[in-house]
């Protein structure tokens, strides 16, 4: 999970140094217990306390609910893209038109609003580019 990172989560949540609680997160995934963490474990976690340590463990499983449910939507998304930038050079392809130029570096770079499905569609013309 590159993007959606659950230590940069937490870091970003918690304050504490990343390898804290890559060390404390691994110790509790393994099923060491707070208070066996917290006391003979010191060493491993960087000192953390019971006091924080709980609180890692407290605010983990929402954030691996939410990249559970956050990842198959960006998944999504990414599939959505491409189809877009497939059905633009195709439609460029048929059509012959040289109006609508296909060049985009990444997927990145097509924003995520909502964009026309009909190519009836009156509004601003679309502009995409595609590196290929």
């Amino acid at each position: 999970m590159s993007a959606l990172d659950i230590v940069s989560l937490l870091q970003q949540d918690t304050g504490l140094q990343r390898s804290q609680i890559e060390q404390t997160v691994a110790l509790l995934e393994s099923g060491a217990t707070v208070p066996f963490i917290a006391r003979y474990r010191k060493e491993a976690t960087g000192e953390l306390d019971e006091v924080q340590i709980r609180l890692l463990r407290r605010k983990r499983v929402p954030i691996r609910s939410r990249l559970t449910l956050l990842l198959p939507l960006k998944n999504q998304v990414s599939g959505l893209k491409k189809g877009l930038i497939s059905a633009c050079v195709q439609l460029f392809a048929q059509t012959g038109s040289q109006r609508g130029r296909v060049r985009v570096g990444a997927l990145g770079e097509i924003p995520d609003t909502p964009l026309p499905t009909s190519p009836r569609w009156g509004g601003e013309e679309l502009e995409l580019s595609v590196n290929q």
